[in-house]
């Protein structure tokens, strides 16, 4: 048995891919990890009225989308290196202020650093993935960065909650930390190319198009939050949504490493598509969801359709676009789309609408419909030429075997 299925192609070198593995997955791991352990279980580190802590996480929030702006800017006129370097360490200071200071108003501030320390540096981050592969490599490169982002994240949850709070943010210190190896292992240097403007990111052929199916699939995502705050308490059961929160973080691995393979080889547009459809699916089961059966295969498909999206979107269409030189610009625009997702789903904790699950699940399917329409008129990202080329040697590969099958049986 040979892996030239999954090897096929590549171009990148093992450092390199090693340096990407270490550079997204601990940083992206930790950015859920900060969310679920400061802002959802605050005691001993947060004020005990749940005002602040929402207050604490709205900021959060906000300070990664504005960061991610302007951390774009600053990366194009410093070191890359460095500045990640900067980045790491920044994000390693903040578990650990979480774990030394307490008091409402200490708590607000390091809210709003701790969503700076992770948006500053992002677009660096998906950019060096960028610079690092070939286009024809990129999704599946993508998909096992992601694979091992939320295998980590699963058995860092799995560790933490065993643990007190001080003893988890001092495990996610440890964690952070660990992309500093990347910058030992590769040197991190920046594709030397023409900068472009805000404008001519937005104007870039194609690029609006998948932005405003971006758009309205996280706008959907967001609004699912609500749809379960909807949904009757005695319906699901803790234990219940603690397994579906973890089905959902394997089917994002999982299916985001399986598109990013099928991605490279018939191109991106079906793979987007297919995983809005998967969505669609999870909020059609959303509507009939009075089981524990059906809610668990909900965040099955939920979690698919996220990695899918994720994955071929945001780290490999966006690359695709983005021109060397300014491509943290483009990863800063797309990036601060997860801001309304997050957004939406912090909404859940405040507003209660009483409207029936079936409705809103209705309506979110038929905005995931639309959301495919752009996609139809948008251009595939992945060049013609690559796909016939991997059409081509597999053709090729078929002849040489028939060939040898019939040499094989002359000689007999």
């Amino acid at each position: 048995m040979t892996l030239g299925f999954l090897t096929s192609g590549f171009q990148i070198p093992v450092k390199k891919f090693m340096a990407v593995i270490l550079l997204f997955s601990p940083s992206f791991a930790w950015f859920y990890l900060m969310n679920v352990h400061v802002f959802q279980y605050t005691p001993g580190v947060g004020p005990p009225n749940p005002d602040w802590v929402f207050i604490g996480e709205a900021l959060y929030l906000i300070s990664f989308g504005c960061s991610a702006i302007i951390g774009s800017i600053i990366s194009e006129r410093v070191n890359r290196k460095q500045f990640l370097g900067f980045w790491i360490f920044f994000g390693v200071l903040i578990p650990l202020s979480f774990a030394v200071f307490e008091g409402p108003m200490v708590f607000l501030l390091l809210s709003a650093l701790a969503g700076t320390s992770f948006g500053i540096g992002f677009p660096s981050c998906l950019a060096f993935i960028a610079d690092s592969t070939a286009i024809e490599e990129r999704a599946r490169v993508s998909g096992a960065a992601m694979l091992i982002a939320f295998v980590v994240l699963i058995l860092m949850i799995g560790i933490t909650s065993q643990l007190g709070l001080i003893e988890a943010l001092f495990l996610i210190v440890i964690l952070r930390a660990i992309s500093f190896f990347a910058l030992l292992i590769d040197p991190c240097e920046r594709a030397m190319g023409k900068k472009k403007t805000w404008g001519a990111v937005w104007t870039t052929h194609g690029f609006g198009l998948y932005f405003l199916s971006w758009i309205m699939f996280m706008a959907a995502g967001g609004t699912s939050y609500l749809v379960e705050s909807w949904l009757p308490v005695s319906a699901i059961s803790e234990a219940a949504e603690s397994l579906g929160l973890a089905l959902m973080y394997v089917g994002v691995a999982f299916a985001g490493l399986i598109s990013g393979f099928v991605s490279d080889r018939f191109g991106r547009k079906k793979a987007i598509i297919f995983g809005i459809s998967a969505l669609g699916i999870s909020y059609a089961l959303y509507g009939v969801a009075s089981s524990t059966e059906t809610y668990l295969l909900t965040q099955i498909f939920l979690g698919a359709s996220w990695g899918i999206i994720f994955v071929n979107y945001f780290m490999t269409v966006i690359g695709d676009f983005a021109s060397t030189g300014s491509r943290e610009r483009y990863y800063a625009v797309g990036g601060v789309v997860l801001f309304l997702n997050m957004a939406l789903q912090l909404s859940s904790e405040v507003f209660s609408l009483a409207v029936y699950p079936s409705v809103v699940s209705s309506i979110l399917s038929i905005v995931l419909f639309v959301a495919v329409i752009p996609l139809l008129y948008a251009p595939e990202t992945l060049p013609r030429d690559k796909i016939r080329a991997r059409k081509f040697k597999k053709y090729l590969k078929k002849v040489k075997k028939l060939v040898e099958e019939e040499e094989t049986q002359n000689h007999e």
